[in-house]
């Protein structure tokens, strides 16, 4: 069984930079073995499919029945669920782990239940929304481990989270 990394973020206008890290993880993650998680096919969200791709990594969509979803050609796997609640339970449910990249009220609702599991979430400092706000506050900056970039989220956290179990390469 695969190991995978959710990747957070903003799915609608995300910034140029959060684009290019988000690739630049599903990259890094899918040469580390970990397949990419995401809860949109969009923004964010689609840049880490298209780097993982470009490693052969494995991708993973769980949307809502609502949402509309086209362009999909990076994802492996396509799980379309009934409300955005069970989206962001199964998302917590099936990942070890998380990483944050910006990202807004549905990012910080999906981070919530990583921590109910006692998941670990990183995330990238300065990458707009919840990163520069919520994830700030006393409650969740002790639980999210804050990064000043994606090299050392990764490089001193992410690649120690469980080893995969199958390589898909």
């Amino acid at each position: 069984m695969l190991n995978y990394i959710a990747i957070l973020g903003f799915a609608q206008t995300p910034p140029e930079r959060n684009e290019a890290m988000a690739f630049k993880a599903g990259q890094e993650l899918a040469s580390l073995g970990f397949g990419i998680a995401a809860g949109n096919l969009f923004g964010t969200l689609k840049q880490a499919f298209n780097g993982a791709k470009q490693n052969r990594g494995i991708t993973l969509a769980i949307i809502e029945q609502a949402q509309i979803f086209y362009g999909h050609q990076n994802c492996d796997i396509l799980e379309i669920v009934p409300s955005i609640k069970m989206k962001h339970a199964m998302i917590a449910d099936l990942c070890y782990g998380a990483l944050v990249i910006g990202g807004g009220s549905g990012t910080l609702k999906v981070v919530q239940q990583f921590l109910a599991r006692d998941k670990p979430v990183v995330a990238i400092e300065n990458t707009s929304g919840v990163t520069n706000n919520e994830l700030h506050q006393t409650t969740l900056s002790t639980k999210v481990k804050l990064y000043p970039d994606l090299n050392s989220a990764i490089h001193q956290d992410i690649k120690f989270w469980a080893q995969p179990c199958q390589d898909y390469g």
